[in-house]
């Protein structure tokens, strides 16, 4: 027997039926589809019931030799496609349970039944060895085939030589087809394991769009003749069209302010289209049909992604934390499953059979995976457990014939498009990847194939943010900043240093004003922000990111050294700024794992690291604390208010509403408290006036907009009052990737 095929007698557990020899599972008596290595799997796993089967076995048994480079992700693959088959739950198993770090064990009961009339013999009766009688060895010298019932000869034929010439004859037959089948086989896994499938490539890369307004992250939807994306203009979105060909996009009418292009319909008679008024929160669904025509509203359904049915007649959605379907008219809504963090980026299998997802886990060292999920609500788990960690893969999109799965991976900096095989061939060894397909220039990233999987189209470009210094007399502004790259600049007391965060590297650096002295405080690609300078000097406080992927604030020496956090915290702790004496710390700390568990404003005793909360700053964030020490500033969660506290008669007032109120900055003498609403029509920049208690216009920047500049954004002052503006002069453009996917 060949020891690669496990136990070939049929056998029965729970509803299902297996004949190895014949390569069939069924479920009772209608024959279930599956590949034939998930099947020895089976095989392998069934006959040791009850028994762990290790990594390192199944590895000898299902790949002889120990020559298949991809045992790994072929093991996983193979599991995965059984427990497909057998509608198996790995969180809850009732047939195939995995031993973390050894194997897997096969825990119903099984069993073996008679190859020649199905009648069930116990399994130990296989086991155990027996002494061969005569009429079994003459049995096995015909070579019965592995599954067939033995049955001895009787008196009355042996005497036969008619019938024994006979049955010789039919040996020599039975031997010489074997033999030519072997071969037969020999040569096909031959031509599968030195000829497998070539990996997909990029022939071609081409522009599709010059514009900085494209707006980021939003999934591309295409009909196959025009492609649909999303553009700021000023404080609204506008969904946009172009032909794949590329070209100037126009504006979908879409009878909303603000909107976007989800999805279209499979028979592409329809869009499906999200509203929404402030970017970012939950989109209303609607549906307007191709040619024209009034939009209708889908019930009460509210979304973040959402996508059609590969037949039309139902729609997935994303609320939160929690995945949804209703018919595709927006009635019977109901809850699909709850996920275990943020997801974004929904997709739907070509079959129908499969839901993926990108992942944002909370208070996970893992960062954004994709997983999974059976269109019925079962068997939640992630596509590439152990391929990269930590993880960080997002924004995935099935070719139309379901044969690959293009998604982003973002490593070293940047990010790139990869491929998942999905579906292989049967006569050629078929690696599942994921293999790399761009290579730059700058960070490709959010593949969509077209609909004939001969193109990709993706965003591609970069964010560069340079520091520009305002003059508020002359309205003027100069360049400011050791370099170009610069963000989160921070000065300190004396006007002398600047600390700011390395755009390219993403570490925090310290350096005079006119670059020199540089300093590298933190490590390369580590995630850090905001720093801000100790009234002396010496120290400089700015966020972080713990192992687990909590956000965390952080002390270290302007000199360079070892940081350390401000707090021993099993919460959030972030925003944080120094007191006008340096001996406090006003920060703001999560009151548990949640979003939802809200946060308050806290004021630490940096001697002796005691904290003390600050009355009514629930859900404030974005501290900052004059250098005078009278008021401390803070910004509402939502970026709808912005507000400060009176230190000395302990109270807090509102000075400005907005849409999305961004940080704010004190002046040095502590006079006026400068912010700004990201979402004006112009992006101003306001301040508060101490003294006259009123708000006053600084700048606005509608010009500056027009003129291909996708962002402006005020950062920070320097010590002679003048405001810094971040000029966000990167974008990202529409491109198309000729592939081939064999």
């Amino acid at each position: 027997m060949d020891p690669s095929k496990g136990n070939q007698l049929p056998f029965a557990f729970g509803p299902y039926e297996v004949d190895l020899h014949a390569g069939e599972l069924r479920k009772g008596g209608i024959r279930v589809k599956i590949q034939d290595l998930p099947l020895r799997l089976l095989g392998i796993l069934a006959e040791n019931s009850g028994e762990v089967v290790t990594r390192e076995e199944l590895q000898k048994r299902l790949w002889p030799g120990n020559t298949f480079v991809d045992f790994e992700d072929g093991l996983h693959t193979a599991v995965r496609k059984l427990r497909e088959a057998l509608c198996d739950d790995p969180e809850k198993p009732r047939y195939v349970g995995t031993v973390p770090r050894r194997g897997y064990r096969f825990i119903a009961a099984v069993e073996i039944r008679n190859g020649g009339n199905g009648t069930p013999i116990p399994q130990t009766d296989l086991a155990a060895p027996k002494p061969a009688t005569t009429h079994e060895t003459a049995s096995r010298l015909t070579a019965t085939p592995p599954g067939s019932a033995v049955f001895s000869v009787p008196a009355a034929t042996r005497g036969a030589p008619a019938v024994l010439r006979r049955r010789a004859g039919d040996r020599v037959l039975w031997q010489i087809r074997s033999v030519s089948g072997g071969a037969i086989a020999t040569a096909a896994f031959l031509l599968w394991w030195y000829t497998p499938l070539p990996p997909p490539q990029v022939t071609r890369v081409d522009h599709l769009t010059t514009t900085a307004l494209i707006d980021t992250p939003v999934k591309l939807v295409s009909d196959g003749a025009r492609l649909y994306y999303m553009e700021r203009d000023g404080d609204h979105w506008n969904p946009m069209e172009t032909a794949v060909s590329g070209g100037e996009g126009r504006s979908v009418e879409a009878g909303a302010t603000s909107a976007q292009v989800f999805d279209i319909s499979p028979d592409f008679s329809g869009l499906l289209i999200g509203s929404f008024e402030v970017r970012g929160e939950l989109s209303r669904l609607w549906t307007i049909p191709g040619q024209g025509g009034a939009p209708m509203r889908l019930g009460d359904a509210t979304a973040s992604s959402a996508v059609f049915s590969p037949d039309g007649k139902q729609i997935a959605y994303l609320n939160g934390s929690n995945l949804w379907m209703m018919d595709a008219n927006g009635s019977n809504a109901r809850l699909l499953a709850a996920l275990p963090g943020a997801p974004f980026w929904l997709a739907w299998s070509p079959d129908g059979q499969t839901l993926r997802f990108s992942l944002t886990r909370i208070l996970s060292s893992e960062g954004n995976s994709i997983f999974e999920i059976s269109s019925d609500g079962r068997n939640l788990h992630e596509l590439l457990p152990n391929w990269t960690h930590p993880g960080s893969e997002c924004c995935g999109s099935w070719t139309s014939d379901g044969r690959y799965f293009i998604f982003t991976s973002s490593r070293g900096g940047g990010s790139n498009l990869w491929a998942l095989r999905e579906k292989g061939s049967g006569w050629r060894r078929s690696p599942r990847g994921p293999f790399q397909l761009t290579l730059g220039p700058d960070s490709p990233w959010g593949g969509t194939p077209s609909r004939d999987g001969r193109q990709i189209f993706f965003y591609n470009g970069s964010l560069r943010e340079d520091l520009e210094r305002l003059d508020l007399a002359t309205g003027q502004f100069s360049n400011l900043g050791p370099n170009s790259g610069v963000m989160h600049v921070t000065f300190s007391r004396d006007g002398n240093w600047i600390a700011y965060i390395d755009a390219a590297h993403e570490g925090l650096y310290r350096s005079r004003l006119d670059g020199t002295d540089r300093l590298e405080l933190t490590g390369h690609d580590e995630s850090v922000s905001f720093p801000r300078w100790s009234p002396d000097g010496k120290w400089l406080l700015f966020g972080g990111i713990t192992p687990s992927r909590m956000s965390m604030t952080y002390l270290i020496p302007a000199v360079g050294g070892e940081r350390e956090p401000l707090l021993k915290s099993q919460a959030e702790v972030r925003d944080a700024d120094w007191s006008g004496d340096g001996r406090k710390i006003v920060l703001a700390r999560s009151l548990g794992p949640k979003d939802s568990d809200g946060r308050e404003l806290q004021i630490v005793d940096l001697a002796t690291r005691q904290t003390e909360r600050l009355p009514g700053s629930e859900n404030l964030a974005m501290s900052r604390w004059s250098y005078d020490g009278r008021f401390i500033a803070a910004t509402q969660d939502d970026q709808s208010q912005l507000k400060f506290w009176d230190v000395a008669r302990k109270q807090w007032r509102v000075i400005a509403r907005g849409k999305a109120l961004g940080i704010s900055v004190w002046s040095p003498d502590s006079r006026y408290l400068y912010f700004q609403d990201l979402l004006g029509k112009g992006e101003e920049v306001w301040r508060y006036n101490i003294r006259l208690e009123r708000v006053e216009p600084v700048v606005e920047f509608s010009k500056i907009l027009k003129s291909g500049v996708g962002r402006c954004a005020l950062f920070g002052i320097t010590p002679d009052g003048s405001p810094v503006i971040a000029f966000n002069r990167g974008a990202y453009d529409l491109f198309t990737a000729r592939v081939t996917l064999p």
